[in-house]
C-alpha cells in the first residue's frame, strides 16, 4: 500500500500561539497579555502575505520580532531588547494542544499508522523549528514520528505559505510528485489549507474557534478543505470533536484531530491499487473526451470527483485514430472502487490485440442468462471485442444480454465506433456534453454547463471519424429491445382487470415467489463482498439505507438469511436539524430534536423488531445526525454532485442520501446501549427504491383506484414502471458514490422487475378488498406487507409510506412555502 503523507502545520495547529500569553503576562499583566498575543499573531501572518506580494522575503524569525514590536507599540507598551529576547525565547517554546499530544502518540504506536509518514511543514525558519522541536516536551517525545529530516521549512524557497511553490516543494520532499493526492496538510490556518487544495493536495482544517468554515474566497473558487474538524482552542481543554458531529465530544485519549483525519482518509479516500483481495468488483468513475489532433485533458475538478467515486485506482489512456480528414484522439479516464473478482483491475480496460478499450462502471451479474464470475469488466470487454469482429448488431446484442446496473464507454477501434450508455433501468450515472470537445462522464464539472443525463432508453454510438466532430455531435440510438410493448425493455405489463377475486393472504403463491426473487437478487448483491483496502478484519460488509419503513426493513431481514452469522449489518438512519422545526422547539435539547424526526422514530421501532426477530445477528443502528451548519457547509458540494438536476426537491432528497451514505453517526447494537461515535466500514449500501413503483406503494396509486378502478390503477402502475429508467437514479448514484461506496437496488433486479410487471395487479396491491385487509394489512404494497409478516416483522408490515425528504426533514428547511419544483437558488 503506497505511503500516505500527513504534513502538520506547526504554529496554531500543533503549537498554540496563544500559550505565549503566560510570558507576556509576566511582562505586561494578564489583562493585556491575550490582546497582545492575538494582535502579534495577526500582524505576523499579514507580514508573510505582504512579503510574498512584494517579493521581499525576510526570515520568519524577523517577521515574528517585528510583529511584536508593532503590537506593543500599538498598545503603548515598552519592548526593550531584554524583553524582546524573553518573548522570542517563549515563542520558540510554545505549548502543544492536547489533541496534538494524543495524535502524535497514536501515530507512534498504532499498527495502522505503519503506512503513514508524518512531517512538520512550516513557515518557521530552521533555527526556530529546531528550537521548538527540542524544547517542547510533546514534540521532543515524538522524535520517532517527526525526526529532524521530516521537519520542513519553506525558507529555501524564500516565500511563505500559501505560495503555490511551497506545496510543490513539500510534495517533492515527500517523494509524491506523481501522486500529490496522497499528501494531506493538517492546519488551523484557512489560507494554508486552501493553498494546499489549490496545489492538488488534500487538506484537513482544524477549526479551533468553533465557528465552522466561513471562508468566502475558498467557497467562491472551490478550494475548500477536504475535511473540517472542530477542536477546542485552549490547551487546558482536553477535548476534540469532529465537525461532522457538532454535539458529540470525544476525549483526546480516545481520538484526536490527527487520528480522525487518518481514519477517515483510510476509509474513504484510498487512491491505490490493492492486489490481494479475495474477490473484487469494479464500481468506477468514468470519463471520455474526443478531440482533434491532441488529447483533451480532464479538468482537475472532474478528476477529483472521479477519485471520490473510485478511490482504489486512477488510470487513463488515449486512443488515436487516423483517417483522410485528420487525427482523432479519444482520452479515457477511470477510477476504481474494487468490489468483485480476485484482483483490482486497472481501468480503462485495454484489449492489446484489437486496441479497443472499455470504461466500465457497474455490475454484470449475468450475460446471456449465465452468472459472471471473477472480474466482470474484463469479461464484458472480451465479449465486446469478440463481437466487434462480426457486426455492430453483435456488439449491441452483447450489451442487451447484460443483466445488472451499469454505465459504460466502449471504443471499438477496429471499426472506429464509440458506444456508450446506461442499463435499461438507469441505475448508474452517465452524463454527456455534446459540444466540442465531446465528453462523457459519471459526474460533471458543475462550473461548466451543457451536461445532460444520458437517457436509459438504449445504447448510443458515434462514428469516430474526424468530420463527425466538426460541429455538435449527433449520436445514434439503438433500442434495448425492438418490441415497443415491453415496459422498461423487460416485460409486457399485465393489464388484466379482475372479475371478482379472493383476498391476497400470507399463504399466496405470489408472496413466496417474491421472497425467492428477493433472495436471489440479494445473493448477487451482498455475498462475496471483499475486504476493503486498509481494513484487516472487517465486521461489516453491507449497510442498509434505513428509514425503518417496509421496503428497507424487509431487505435487512432477508440479508440476515444470506450473510454469515458473525457478520454485522449496519442500519444507516439519517435525521436533519431543520430550522423551521427547531424554531417550534426552542427549549428542546438539540439531540432530542433529531429523535423527533419521523424516520428516526420508525427507524428505532424497526431496529427493535429486527433484534427481536433475529436475536443472533448483531444489528448496528447508526443515528446519522446532521446539524444545520453541516447541511449548509456541504450544500455547494451536493448541488455540484446532482447537476444537471437543479430543483429544491432534487436537493432535499440528495441531502438525505448524501449524508446517509457518508455513514458517520452514533451507533448502538442494542436498544439500551450507550451511543458511540462510529463510521461504517461497509462499501455496499442497500436501497429499497423501486418497491413503490412495482407494487403500488404511492398514495397516487390508491387515488387512481378510487377514481377509475383497476383500469386507472393499472395505467398508473404502467406509467411508473415505464418511468423507472427515466427516474433520478443517476442523481442518487452521484450523491451517494461520492463517499466511495456503491448503492445497490435489490428490488430493481431485472428478473424481479419482469416478474412483477407480469404479475396480475391484484396480487401486488389489493385495493379491490377493504382497507383492513388480511389481519389489518393495508392494500398498498400488500404483497410486500404480507412477506414482512411472514418474516416476523408484524409492526413493519403496518408501516406507512413516507417520502425521504419529509421523513428525514430535509424538505423546506428555510421556508415552508418553497415548492419542490423551485430551481435551486431561484
Amino acid at each position: 500500500m503506497p505511503e500516505t503523507i500527513i504534513a502538520f502545520d506547526l504554529y496554531g495547529t500543533l503549537l498554540s500561539t496563544e500559550s505565549i500569553a503566560t510570558e507576556l503576562a509576566n511582562l505586561y499583566g494578564n489583562e493585556k497579555a491575550k490582546t497582545l498575543a492575538a494582535r502579534a499573531r495577526t500582524l505576523q501572518l499579514e507580514y508573510t502575505w505582504r512579503s510574498n506580494s512584494m517579493n521581499r522575503y525576510q526570515s520568519f524569525s524577523n517577521v515574528t520580532r517585528w510583529s511584536f514590536r508593532q503590537a506593543t507599540a500599538e498598545l503603548g507598551l515598552d519592548l526593550g531588547p531584554a524583553e524582546e529576547e524573553r518573548v522570542m525565547k517563549a515563542y520558540n517554546g510554545l505549548d502543544t494542544f492536547p489533541d496534538a499530544d494524543a495524535g502524535l502518540g497514536i501515530l507512534a504506536t498504532k499498527k495502522e499508522a505503519e503506512s503513514v509518514s508524518a512531517y512538520v511543514f512550516s513557515n518557521g525558519d530552521p533555527s526556530m523549528l529546531a528550537s521548538s522541536m527540542s524544547t517542547c516536551p510533546a514534540l521532543a517525545n515524538a522524535s520517532s514520528v517527526l525526526p529532524a529530516a521530516k521537519v520542513i521549512s519553506v525558507e529555501p524557497l524564500r516565500v511563505f505559505k500559501p505560495h503555490p511553490s511551497v506545496y510543490d516543494y513539500l510534495v517533492g520532499v515527500a517523494g509524491k510528485k506523481d501522486s500529490p493526492g496522497d499528501v494531506w496538510l493538517v492546519s488551523s490556518n484557512p489560507f494554508d489549507v486552501c493553498g494546499a487544495v489549490a496545489a492538488g493536495l488534500r487538506s484537513a482544517w482544524v477549526d479551533r474557534a468553533g465557528r465552522g468554515w466561513l471562508d468566502g474566497l475558498a467557497n467562491g473558487t472551490g478550494n475548500n478543505p477536504t475535511m473540517v474538524f472542530q477542536a477546542d482552542a485552549a490547551p487546558k481543554h482536553r477535548h476534540v470533536r469532529l465537525h461532522h458531529h457538532r454535539h458529540v465530544r470525544l476525549t483526546t485519549t480516545a481520538t484526536s484531530v490527527t487520528w480522525r483525519a487518518l481514519e477517515i482518509y483510510q476509509h474513504q479516500q484510498q487512491s491505490t491499487e490493492h492486489q490481494h483481495q479475495a474477490r473484487t468488483r469494479i464500481m468506477c468513475g468514468i470519463h471520455a473526451a474526443i478531440s482533434q489532433n491532441v488529447p483533451s485533458p480532464i479538468s482537475g475538478t472532474l478528476e477529483a470527483n472521479l477519485r471520490c467515486r473510485g478511490p482504489d485506482h486512477l488510470g487513463s489512456l488515449t486512443i488515436s485514430l487516423l483517417d483522410n480528414d485528420g487525427h482523432l484522439c479519444v482520452a479515457l479516464t477511470s477510477t476504481v472502487l474494487a468490489l468483485r473478482g480476485n484482483h483490482t483491475t486497472a481501468q480503462p480496460l485495454l484489449d492489446q490485440d484489437s486496441g479497443s478499450a472499455l470504461c466500465w462502471n457497474g455490475e454484470a451479474w449475468r450475460i446471456h442468462g449465465q452468472p459472471v464470475t471473477g472480474n466482470d469488466g474484463e469479461f464484458v470487454l472480451s465479449k465486446l471485442v469478440a463481437a466487434s469482429s462480426h457486426s455492430q448488431e453483435a456488439i449491441l446484442n452483447t450489451l442487451r444480454a447484460i443483466e445488472g446496473p451499469f454505465a459504460f464507454v466502449f471504443v471499438d477501434k477496429r471499426n472506429k465506433i464509440l458506444y456508450y450508455g446506461r442499463d435499461r433501468l438507469g441505475r448508474r450515472s452517465l452524463l454527456v456534453k455534446l459540444e466540442s470537445p465531446f465528453q462523457l462522464s459519471s459526474i460533471s464539472d458543475a462550473s461548466t454547463t451543457g451536461w445532460l443525463e444520458v437517457e436509459a432508453d438504449g445504447c448510443y454510438s458515434i462514428s469516430l471519424t474526424s468530420n463527425s466532430f466538426l460541429s455538435t455531435v449527433e449520436p445514434s440510438r439503438h433500442d434495448w429491445d425492438n418490441n415497443a410493448e415491453l415496459i422498461s425493455a423487460l416485460g409486457i405489463f399485465n393489464a388484466t382487470v379482475p372479475k371478482g377475486l379472493d383476498r391476497l393472504t400470507e399463504n399466496a403463491e405470489a408472496v413466496g415467489t417474491l421472497k425467492n426473487h428477493l433472495l436471489q437478487s440479494l445473493q448477487y448483491r451482498v455475498q462475496g463482498i471483499p475486504v476493503p483496502p486498509g481494513v484487516n478484519e472487517p465486521q461489516v460488509s453491507v449497510a442498509v439505507l434505513f428509514s425503518g419503513g417496509l421496503d428497507c426493513t424487509v431487505l435487512a431481514r432477508l440479508t440476515h438469511e444470506l450473510l454469515p452469522k458473525d457478520d454485522q449489518i449496519d442500519l444507516l438512519n439519517v435525521a436533519f436539524e431543520n430550522p423551521r422545526i427547531a424554531a417550534q422547539h426552542k427549549d428542546l435539547d438539540p439531540e432530542k430534536l433529531f429523535e423527533l424526526c419521523p424516520d428516526r422514530m420508525t427507524g428505532r421501532q424497526s431496529f427493535a423488531e429486527l433484534i427481536k426477530s433475529c436475536p443472533e445477528r448483531t444489528w448496528r443502528f447508526v443515528a446519522v445526525n446532521v446539524p444545520y451548519n453541516d447541511t449548509t457547509f456541504h450544500r455547494n458540494t451536493v448541488v455540484s454532485l446532482i447537476y444537471p438536476h437543479n430543483t429544491e426537491m432534487d436537493l432535499s432528497i440528495a441531502f438525505a442520501l448524501y449524508f446517509a451514505a457518508r455513514g458517520q453517526g452514533l451507533a448502538q447494537t442494542s436498544i439500551d446501549a450507550e451511543p458511540v461515535p462510529y463510521s461504517t466500514e461497509a462499501r455496499v449500501l442497500l436501497s429499497g427504491l423501486g418497491a413503490d413503483e412495482l407494487f403500488g406503494g404511492y398514495s397516487r396509486h390508491g387515488i387512481a383506484f378510487e377514481r377509475k378502478g383497476y383500469e386507472g390503477l393499472i395505467e398508473e402502475l404502467r406509467l411508473d414502471v415505464g418511468r423507472l429508467g427515466k427516474r433520478n437514479l443517476g442523481r442518487d448514484d452521484r450523491a451517494m458514490s461520492h463517499w466511495g461506496r456503491e448503492v445497490r437496488f435489490p428490488f430493481l433486479d431485472e428478473r424481479l422487475v419482469k416478474w412483477a410487471i407480469e404479475l396480475p395487479v391484484w396480487q401486488k396491491c389489493d385495493f379491490g378488498n377493504d382497507a383492513d385487509g388480511e389481519k389489518g394489512v393495508e392494500a398498498a404494497k400488500r404483497i410486500l406487507r404480507l412477506l414482512a409478516r411472514d418474516l416476523g416483522l408484524q409492526a413493519v408490515s403496518m408501516a406507512k409510506k413516507r417520502a425521504i425528504q419529509f421523513g428525514a426533514r430535509t424538505a423546506k428547511m428555510e421556508s415552508g412555502r418553497t415548492k419542490g419544483t423551485t430551481l435551486i437558488g431561484a
